[in-house]
């Protein structure tokens, strides 16, 4: 199931051409806790039963045995990427992030 707030779509473009996607999912079938409480966009994360897509692209990419090394992530569905996943994507070799057609170096 995907996030109860927001659909979000990470793809994993490659060097050598190949593409990973993945979406955000959510552990919580019934609620979104962060909804619940009102809590604004970009805050209490650690509220959250999801894991971003950002994540799941990493681990497909992973588990796929894809090199992302210098590679972009293209994020659909939200305008920024939380500090978490963009220590990830950074530490796993992605070179550039573009959210809404814009691109961010790291």
């Amino acid at each position: 199931m995907t996030c109860h707030k927001r659909n979000v779509k990470c793809t994993l473009l490659t060097e050598d051409g190949a593409s990973i996607a993945a979406t955000n999912t959510c552990t919580s079938y019934s609620f979104c806790e962060r909804e619940r409480l009102g809590v604004p966009s970009g805050e209490g994360y650690d509220l959250c039963g999801s894991v971003h897509a950002e994540m799941a692209a990493l681990a497909k990419a992973h588990d796929q045995e894809v090199d992302i090394r210098g590679g972009i992530a293209v994020i659909e569905g939200h305008s920024y990427v939380c500090p978490d996943c963009a220590f990830a994507l950074e530490s796993a070799g992605i070179r550039k992030i573009v959210i809404n057609l814009r691109g961010v170096d790291l």
